[in-house]
């Protein structure tokens, strides 16, 4: 490491450090301030952080069901978060994988991303959890860094354990954090921070803070990137004491993610918490605003669904269930109608006239189902990059719906069937019966909520 970018105001000390190719430098961080002044120029944008935020968990609060912000925020989290560490994965792979996790068969096996990204998601809604029976401590995020390297390539990496080496970050030794015997002190002191009564410290600096602390002590030896990003929501959502954890930075960060380095760095080298506050309050005032859109089409398609299913109770059921699960098994529907109202042959076909359907076809090995409740049959399994829909006309407006649904209810043949790339979103007509689509899609099932929702978690 290079110890002369390290200038007097660094906000930390250089301790010497023996390696086998000879002698080096590692950053101990101070212990952070209990009070700090903002400059007079951000006040005001801390000021519109604070509404932006305000604003959001208001919003929230006022939902009759607020995992409909939720849940979309939070895997959007998980898969910007990850994308920071280099794990790459699609929205749709990803909700697909939770609906029916399977082991991955080797190293290269995509599922290993798909399981660490939803490792993540996992690991913060243990913390959020968590929160209400132990404070933000060490044991917390212990735990937290177990769930997030559980079954995962990191098993190696000791989860839930604070790291007893040495590491570095950059292939040259860009920084090197604490040596071992100084992480466990390190993260005492930062738990008493955590914990401590700061009325000088405004909620979302002290997050800030705690998020550098944390990374510049780099506590274990993988993950710390991502639980340091959970713990920064975590942070933010306990001092405020929102209902839910409503704040989250991962995509500002991936979309600026030099910046967000570069300003990491700058607070250890320089002690320049100035342009690294400012830096995340500008992130906070765009990562709520987007928020606070993205539950405004939310709530807009959901209101959409329905105008259209005002006198169909299942297909309100139906319709409302979706858009908390964005992907689902016509073994769900069959679920979700055990009610006082239950669902009848061409339910599905239905609601798809209505709300538009895709059912996605797999390699994946198949489950074989029949939800006779619902008056259907298929095969449910997962994992595509194709989906197969039945493409229909109802009030000048194209259709999607699963072409299983259309048969079992009586659809016609010699209808046009739409083979559609998830990944570019074109469809390709092919002339074929509801049969013969029946066939091609018949390696498995699966049923999803149009674009609108997915554009939601993907955009």
């Amino acid at each position: 490491m290079d110890a002369s970018r390290f200038t007097e105001q660094r906000s930390g000390k250089l301790v010497p450090i023996d390696l086998p190719d000879g002698r080096d430098w590692a950053f101990v961080p101070a212990p952070l301030p209990a009070a700090w002044r903002l400059p007079e120029h951000l006040q005001e944008l801390l000021g519109d952080a604070r509404e932006q935020l305000g604003t959001l968990n208001g919003i929230g609060q006022a939902l009759s069901n607020p995992m409909l912000l939720f849940t979309p925020l939070q895997q959007r989290e998980a898969v910007r978060s990850s994308s920071l560490e280099g794990t790459h994965v699609h929205p749709m792979e990803l909700l697909q994988y939770q609906l029916d996790p399977q082991e991955p068969n080797s190293e290269e096996d995509k599922r290993n991303s798909w399981r660490e990204v939803s490792n993540h998601s996992d690991a913060l809604l243990h913390g959020y959890a968590r929160l209400t029976m132990l404070p933000l401590c060490g044991r917390l995020i212990r735990e937290m860094h177990a769930r997030l390297l559980s079954k995962v390539r990191g098993l190696d990496k000791r989860p839930g354990e604070y790291r007893k080496r040495l590491v570095q970050i950059g292939s040259n030794r860009r920084f090197v954090p604490p040596p071992p015997e100084h992480v466990e002190p390190l993260m005492k002191d930062l738990e008493g921070f955590l914990n401590a009564d700061n009325p000088a410290l405004n909620p979302l600096i002290r997050a800030y803070m705690a998020h550098y602390q944390f990374e510049a002590i780099h506590p274990f030896l993988d993950g710390n990137g991502r639980i340091g990003r959970v713990l920064l929501s975590l942070c933010t959502f306990h001092w405020h004491r929102h209902e839910r954890p409503w704040l989250y930075m991962s995509a500002f960060f991936d979309r600026f993610k030099d910046e967000y380095v570069d300003n990491l760095f700058r607070v250890s080298t320089h002690g320049d918490w100035n342009t690294w506050i400012e830096f995340c309050l500008r992130g906070t005032v765009q990562q709520c605003a987007d928020a606070i859109a993205r539950c405004r089409r939310l709530v807009s398609l959901r209101d959409e669904y329905w105008s259209h299913t005002a006198d169909a109770p299942r297909l309100r059921v139906i319709s409302g269930k979706a858009i908390d699960h964005p992907v689902f098994r016509v073994t769900d529907v069959a679920s979700w109608c055990t009610s006082r109202v239950p669902p009848r042959k061409g339910t599905l076909t239905s609601w798809s006239s209505e709300a538009s359907l895709v059912s996605l076809r797999t390699s994946t090995p198949r489950r074989t189902t029949s939800p006779r409740s619902c008056g259907l049959h298929t095969q449910t399994s997962l994992m595509s990059s194709k989906a197969i829909g039945l493409l229909r006309r109802r009030q000048d407006r194209p259709i999607e719906a699963p072409a299983p649904a259309l048969r079992a209810a009586g659809g016609g043949r010699g209808d046009t069937v739409f083979i559609r790339d998830i990944g570019e979103g074109r469809w390709t007509p092919e002339r074929r019966s509801v049969s013969a689509a029946y066939s091609t899609s018949s390696t498995g099932i699966v049923l999803c909520t149009p674009s609108a929702s997915m554009r939601d978690l993907t955009s």
